[in-house]
This record gives C-alpha cells, sequence and structure tokens, in this order.
C-alpha cells in the first residue's frame, strides 16, 4: 500500500505531494486537470511504465528534463520501503530503499497494483494480446516458477524463430525446449484460468446482472494434439512464415456472452463490471496465495454505471482492496464513495 507520493514533472503536473490512507482514496477534478496523471504515477512507479502508452516523451512535462516519483510504501508482508524513480526520454532510474541495483521483478513482487481504465474493455473486446497480459501477470505474482519457466521459453522460441527466418535448418533443435517448458506452462495457466472463471462467474451472480457470460481456453495450438505433435505438423507451414505459429505464446482466453462476443453486444458499463468482476477474482487469487491483495488503481469508476451497480462494485472492492485510488469528474453525490478519502485537482495541482 502507498502512504506517501510525490510528483514532479508529470505531464501537466509541476509538483505535487500526496498522503494516502488505506482504504478507498477519490481523486476528483475536471477533464484535463491531472487526476489521471495521478494514478499513471503510482502505476509507473510498481510497473516502470505508462498505462496509456510505451512513448516516454509524453510523460515529461513540458520544458522539463525528467519525471521524478518518490512514494513510501507497504509491501504485502508489512515491511516498508522507499522508492523512487526518475524518466529520461532516453534512461529510467530506479532506486529502491536508497539501492540502484533493482529488478524490476523486484519491484512488482514488493508493490503489486492492478489497473482499471476506460480502455480495459479491450480485455474483453480486444486482441488476446490483453488477455494474455491478465494470465501471466496472475500468475508471475502467485507461481514463484512461473517467470523463470516463461524466460526459458521465450529464449528458445526468439533463438527458434531467428533459425526459421533464416531458412529453418537449426530451428527444430529447440522443439524439446519449447515442448518441456510449454506443456508445464500450460498446465498452470489451466489451473489458474479454472480458479479465475469460478471467481468471475460467482461475482457476476451475486451482482445479479442482466447478462451471462461463458469462458474458453485455448492453448495456443490444437485440441486434441500434444505440443510436440502441433509443432511437427506445422513445420512446414513455420518454415514459409519464418515464425513458430503455435504454442504458448498464441494463448487466448476467450470471453463469450449469450449471443456473441461480449465487447460487441454488452454496454460499456457491462464491460466495466465484467472486467471488475475479472479483477477482483484475479486479486483474490492473489490474497489467497500472500495474505493481502493488490492496491487497486481504477480510472473515472463512476462513468457509465448507474447508482445501484456503482453501490454493488465499490462495495465488493473494499471488501477485497487493502487500498483504491479512484479518479471521478465529480467529488460528491457517489454514494459510498462519499465516504472516500477525497484529493480535488484542478490544472495539475491539489486544492
Amino acid at each position: 500500500m502507498f502512504s506517501e507520493l510525490s510528483i514532479k514533472d508529470l505531464r501537466i503536473i509541476r509538483d505535487v505531494r500526496l498522503t494516502l490512507s488505506p482504504g478507498i482514496n477519490l481523486v476528483a477534478g475536471p477533464n484535463g486537470a491531472g487526476k489521471t496523471s495521478i494514478i499513471e504515477a503510482l502505476y509507473l512507479l510498481s510497473v516502470g511504465r505508462s498505462f496509456r502508452y510505451r512513448d516516454t516523451a509524453p510523460l515529461i512535462r513540458k520544458g522539463a528534463e525528467a519525471t521524478e516519483l518518490f512514494s513510501r510504501f507497504e509491501d504485502p508482508s508489512g515491511n516498508c520501503h522507499a522508492l523512487g524513480i526518475r524518466r529520461e526520454r532516453k534512461q529510467l532510474v530506479v532506486r529502491l530503499d536508497g539501492c540502484s541495483s533493482v529488478r524490476r521483478s523486484e519491484v512488482l513482487r514488493l508493490l503489486p497494483v492492478q489497473f482499471i481504465g476506460p480502455d480495459s474493455q479491450q480485455l474483453v473486446q480486444g486482441s488476446p494480446e490483453f488477455r494474455r497480459q491478465l494470465i501471466d501477470t496472475g500468475l508471475f505474482h502467485v507461481e514463484p516458477e512461473y517467470l523463470s519457466l516463461m524466460q526459458r521459453y521465450s529464449r528458445a522460441l526468439q533463438q527458434r524463430n531467428a533459425a526459421l527466418r533464416q531458412g529453418g535448418g537449426l530451428a527444430f533443435q529447440w522443439d524439446q525446449v519449447l515442448v518441456e517448458t510449454g506443456t508445464v506452462i500450460d498446465t498452470i495457466r489451466r489451473v489458474y484460468i479454472e480458479r479465475l472463471i469460478a471467481g468471475t462467474e460467482a461475482r457476476l451472480t451475486n451482482w445479479l446482472l442482466d447478462f451471462s457470460v461463458s469462458f474458453h481456453y485455448r492453448s495456443g495450438w490444437r485440441i486434441g494434439m500434444s505440443l510436440q505433435e502441433s509443432l511437427d505438423a506445422h513445420r512446414e507451414i513455420d518454415k514459409r512464415q519464418g515464425y513458430t505459429g503455435v504454442g504458448p505464446h498464441r494463448v487466448d482466453f476467450i470471453i463469450d456472452t449469450e449471443i456473441g462476443r461480449g465487447g460487441k453486444i454488452l454496454s460499456r458499463g457491462q464491460l466495466k463490471m465484467l472486467v471488475a468482476a475479472l479483477m477482483i477474482a484475479q486479486a483474490q487469487i492473489y490474497r489467497g496465495r500472500v495474505g493481502r491483495a493488490p492496491v487497486l488503481l481504477f480510472d473515472d469508476l463512476p462513468a457509465e454505471l448507474d447508482r445501484s451497480n456503482r453501490d454493488k462494485l465499490v462495495t465488493e472492492l473494499d471488501s477485497v482492496y487493502p487500498q483504491i485510488v479512484v479518479t471521478s469528474l465529480e467529488g460528491e453525490g457517489l454514494g459510498i464513495l462519499d465516504e472516500a478519502r477525497m484529493f480535488h485537482v484542478e490544472q495539475g495541482e491539489l486544492s
């Protein structure tokens, strides 16, 4: 959980300091005031990049050389830490507890966050990349061996693809590593997805929403075949295309409604509730493994939600997450959110 946050030269924010509380923290203000930049700063501290896009230049306030962020936070075990980052246009410097030799994975484990924003419906209606990120991020935090398995698989995949682009002669010597690691990765994913689906369905049922959803896991290769059999069957295609077309890197987690693909028929409010249910289910898996859910960052939570669904959602979030940072155009008349600790932002400054 975050306790202190300092932001310098991030987008329109020149210099802002906040003291954040456990529970719900509400950042209110008009469009373009800098609300989203505050939760973007929290995300940057944890993940090291923006949830908006990867280009660094727009992060830095016009006329400044770098964005500087600092926070004090408590990790899931209750230990306190100091974390600072300096993001220049071509360089990122991270200091954790005074040490600059810090792995990004170490920060992620100590300071896990989840983000839900206006574009989070891409998790349902977007490309498989969004759902792969959901799976991989979730498993990174709850399965200690998952990161090393993925790194080993990715290295072998890169070598195989490089050999395929050069004619394919030595490409297939990497198949054994792909099969060994890929089969274990798939087994771990299937167990995780079963738990994620169960938690999501339970939440949607409790909320009595007027739509139904089904989920389908696709491993990344043909049903009824082993990974080895699929790689063998796909060799000639891989040679022609110059890359490996089957394997865990092609995984998908299809989300369908009763009528068709969820993102094509659900309203934005329904999509928001569905994405929130997925995130809560993921957070509860994490809490069961680690003891405490991650910090939730929720941009423009009230938008597209009626009073009933908004109160259902906020009540559930407050029962699961130790700390939530929410943004909203309005600072009052938000039902349960009116009880949150509030910060008002105007033109990049707190009032």
